[in-house]
Protein backbone atom coordinates (compact mmCIF):
# COMPACT_ATOMS: atom_id res chain seq x y z
CA UNK A 1 0.00 0.00 0.00
CA UNK A 2 2.68 2.30 0.89
CA UNK A 3 4.41 1.75 -2.42
CA UNK A 4 1.41 2.47 -4.31
CA UNK A 5 1.08 5.84 -2.86
CA UNK A 6 4.49 6.51 -3.68
CA UNK A 7 4.16 5.87 -7.09
CA UNK A 8 1.03 7.76 -7.77
CA UNK A 9 2.90 11.00 -5.56
CA UNK A 10 6.06 10.56 -7.72
CA UNK A 11 3.07 10.47 -10.99
CA UNK A 12 1.39 13.95 -10.10
CA UNK A 13 4.73 15.21 -9.11
CA UNK A 14 5.93 14.24 -13.25
CA UNK A 15 2.43 15.89 -14.46
CA UNK A 16 3.22 19.04 -12.38
CA UNK A 17 7.01 19.11 -12.78
CA UNK A 18 6.07 21.93 -15.46
CA UNK A 19 5.44 23.87 -12.42
CA UNK A 20 9.26 23.81 -11.22
CA UNK A 21 8.50 25.75 -7.89
CA UNK A 22 8.45 22.42 -5.19
CA UNK A 23 6.37 24.33 -2.67
CA UNK A 24 3.87 24.80 -5.47
CA UNK A 25 3.44 21.21 -6.65
CA UNK A 26 3.36 20.06 -2.81
CA UNK A 27 -0.01 22.83 -2.42
CA UNK A 28 -1.53 21.42 -5.76
CA UNK A 29 -0.92 18.02 -4.06
CA UNK A 30 -2.80 19.10 -0.71
CA UNK A 31 -5.48 20.91 -2.81
CA UNK A 32 -6.30 18.05 -4.85
CA UNK A 33 -7.37 16.30 -1.63
CA UNK A 34 -8.77 19.03 0.17
CA UNK A 35 -12.34 19.08 0.74
CA UNK A 36 -13.69 21.81 -1.55
CA UNK A 37 -11.76 19.77 -4.44
CA UNK A 38 -14.38 16.62 -3.25
CA UNK A 39 -17.01 18.84 -3.32
CA UNK A 40 -16.18 19.86 -7.03
CA UNK A 41 -15.20 15.70 -7.77
CA UNK A 42 -19.29 14.93 -7.35
CA UNK A 43 -19.86 16.85 -10.55
CA UNK A 44 -16.97 16.54 -12.08
CA UNK A 45 -15.35 13.33 -13.83
CA UNK A 46 -13.02 14.64 -16.38
CA UNK A 47 -9.48 14.01 -15.02
CA UNK A 48 -7.92 17.23 -16.72
CA UNK A 49 -10.87 19.48 -15.44
CA UNK A 50 -9.80 18.01 -12.20
CA UNK A 51 -6.44 18.56 -12.60
CA UNK A 52 -7.32 22.89 -13.65
CA UNK A 53 -9.86 22.98 -10.86
CA UNK A 54 -6.81 21.88 -8.47
CA UNK A 55 -4.53 24.49 -10.09
CA UNK A 56 -7.21 27.26 -9.44
CA UNK A 57 -7.43 26.43 -5.73
CA UNK A 58 -3.77 26.56 -5.47
CA UNK A 59 -3.40 29.50 -7.44
CA UNK A 60 -5.55 31.29 -4.73
CA UNK A 61 -3.86 30.57 -2.06
CA UNK A 62 -0.52 31.92 -3.68
CA UNK A 63 0.13 35.51 -1.85
CA UNK A 64 3.14 36.40 -3.57
CA UNK A 65 2.46 38.42 -6.70
CA UNK A 66 5.66 37.30 -8.84
CA UNK A 67 4.60 33.37 -7.87
CA UNK A 68 1.35 33.77 -8.68
CA UNK A 69 2.28 35.59 -12.23
CA UNK A 70 5.11 32.76 -12.89
CA UNK A 71 2.06 30.02 -11.96
CA UNK A 72 -0.08 31.84 -14.27
CA UNK A 73 2.53 31.76 -17.18
CA UNK A 74 3.68 28.45 -16.66
CA UNK A 75 -0.25 27.49 -16.72
CA UNK A 76 -0.60 29.24 -19.74
CA UNK A 77 2.51 27.57 -21.85
CA UNK A 78 1.09 24.00 -21.19
CA UNK A 79 -2.71 24.77 -21.44
CA UNK A 80 -3.20 27.23 -23.39
CA UNK A 81 -5.26 30.40 -22.77
CA UNK A 82 -8.43 28.33 -22.23
CA UNK A 83 -6.61 26.37 -19.45
CA UNK A 84 -5.94 29.67 -18.00
CA UNK A 85 -9.25 31.06 -17.88
CA UNK A 86 -10.68 27.89 -16.39
CA UNK A 87 -7.55 28.21 -13.62
CA UNK A 88 -8.54 31.71 -13.23
CA UNK A 89 -12.59 30.90 -12.83
CA UNK A 90 -11.84 28.69 -10.09
CA UNK A 91 -9.44 30.99 -8.39
CA UNK A 92 -12.10 33.49 -8.25
CA UNK A 93 -14.05 31.31 -6.72
CA UNK A 94 -16.76 31.08 -9.67
CA UNK A 95 -16.89 27.57 -9.71
CA UNK A 96 -18.98 27.12 -6.21
CA UNK A 97 -21.00 30.09 -7.27
CA UNK A 98 -21.66 28.56 -10.64
CA UNK A 99 -22.66 25.46 -8.62
CA UNK A 100 -25.16 27.56 -5.79
CA UNK A 101 -26.66 29.47 -9.26
CA UNK A 102 -27.19 26.47 -11.24
CA UNK A 103 -30.46 24.69 -11.74
CA UNK A 104 -30.39 21.65 -9.12
CA UNK A 105 -31.96 19.02 -11.81
CA UNK A 106 -29.27 19.81 -13.77
CA UNK A 107 -26.97 20.63 -11.49
CA UNK A 108 -23.95 17.89 -13.10
CA UNK A 109 -24.73 18.94 -16.68
CA UNK A 110 -24.42 22.85 -16.29
CA UNK A 111 -21.30 22.77 -14.28
CA UNK A 112 -19.33 20.51 -17.10
CA UNK A 113 -20.65 22.13 -19.57
CA UNK A 114 -19.33 25.56 -18.55
CA UNK A 115 -15.82 23.77 -17.75
CA UNK A 116 -16.12 22.09 -21.10
CA UNK A 117 -17.16 25.42 -23.01
CA UNK A 118 -15.21 28.19 -20.44
CA UNK A 119 -14.71 30.43 -23.45
CA UNK A 120 -18.29 30.14 -24.08
CA UNK A 121 -19.86 31.01 -20.66
CA UNK A 122 -17.33 33.78 -19.31
CA UNK A 123 -15.59 37.03 -20.50
CA UNK A 124 -12.48 37.98 -18.88
CA UNK A 125 -12.45 42.11 -18.97
CA UNK A 126 -8.63 43.25 -19.63
CA UNK A 127 -7.64 46.82 -18.57
CA UNK A 128 -7.23 47.70 -21.71
CA UNK A 129 -10.80 46.92 -22.68
CA UNK A 130 -13.28 49.59 -23.11
CA UNK A 131 -17.18 49.26 -22.67
CA UNK A 132 -17.89 48.93 -26.92
CA UNK A 133 -15.47 46.17 -27.40
CA UNK A 134 -16.97 44.52 -24.18
CA UNK A 135 -19.79 45.06 -25.97
CA UNK A 136 -18.97 43.33 -29.10
CA UNK A 137 -17.27 40.85 -27.67
CA UNK A 138 -20.51 40.22 -25.31
CA UNK A 139 -22.80 40.55 -28.79
CA UNK A 140 -20.80 37.80 -30.05
CA UNK A 141 -21.20 35.41 -27.40
CA UNK A 142 -24.45 35.63 -26.69
CA UNK A 143 -25.88 35.70 -30.27
CA UNK A 144 -23.88 33.03 -31.46
CA UNK A 145 -24.33 30.88 -28.33
CA UNK A 146 -27.68 32.34 -26.45
CA UNK A 147 -26.23 30.87 -23.27
CA UNK A 148 -28.63 30.02 -19.86
CA UNK A 149 -25.61 31.75 -17.91
CA UNK A 150 -22.95 34.27 -18.78
CA UNK A 151 -20.18 35.35 -16.54
CA UNK A 152 -18.13 38.44 -17.05
CA UNK A 153 -15.04 38.79 -14.68
CA UNK A 154 -12.64 41.21 -13.62
CA UNK A 155 -9.11 40.77 -11.81
CA UNK A 156 -7.14 43.82 -10.43
CA UNK A 157 -7.15 46.80 -12.00
CA UNK A 158 -9.49 45.82 -14.88
CA UNK A 159 -12.45 45.52 -11.83
CA UNK A 160 -13.02 49.50 -12.48
CA UNK A 161 -13.39 48.76 -16.54
CA UNK A 162 -16.06 46.58 -14.84
CA UNK A 163 -17.70 48.75 -13.11
CA UNK A 164 -17.39 51.38 -14.96
CA UNK A 165 -19.90 49.68 -17.52
CA UNK A 166 -22.29 47.87 -15.39
CA UNK A 167 -25.38 50.10 -15.61
CA UNK A 168 -24.62 49.46 -19.65
CA UNK A 169 -24.35 45.92 -19.06
CA UNK A 170 -27.87 45.80 -17.31
CA UNK A 171 -29.43 47.07 -20.30
CA UNK A 172 -27.46 44.76 -22.70
CA UNK A 173 -28.29 42.14 -20.79
CA UNK A 174 -31.57 42.97 -20.07
CA UNK A 175 -32.83 38.96 -20.56
CA UNK A 176 -30.80 38.06 -17.48
CA UNK A 177 -31.00 38.50 -14.11
CA UNK A 178 -27.90 39.86 -12.45
CA UNK A 179 -25.81 38.30 -9.40
CA UNK A 180 -23.31 40.85 -8.56
CA UNK A 181 -19.97 38.95 -6.56
CA UNK A 182 -17.18 40.98 -5.25
CA UNK A 183 -14.08 41.16 -3.05
CA UNK A 184 -10.98 43.22 -3.12
CA UNK A 185 -9.42 40.98 -5.69
CA UNK A 186 -12.19 40.61 -8.68
CA UNK A 187 -15.55 41.62 -9.45
CA UNK A 188 -18.20 39.24 -10.80
CA UNK A 189 -21.30 39.42 -12.49
CA UNK A 190 -23.56 35.96 -12.91
CA UNK A 191 -25.94 36.66 -15.57
CA UNK A 192 -28.87 33.69 -15.71
CA UNK A 193 -31.30 33.69 -18.84
CA UNK A 194 -34.77 34.64 -17.37
CA UNK A 195 -36.79 32.09 -18.41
Amino acid sequence: MKKIKELAINFINKRNSFLEDTTIISSARKDYSSDEMKLYKRYVADKDLRRLIGFGITLRKINDLDKRDLFRGRVLGKFKTEGLHLVQFIENGLLSELIAFSSKENLEYEVNEVLNNIEKYVLFVQTTDDFNLIEEKIKIKIHSNNPYVFIISAMGPAINVLKNCEDKLKNLLKNYKLKKISDDECENFFFRLIP
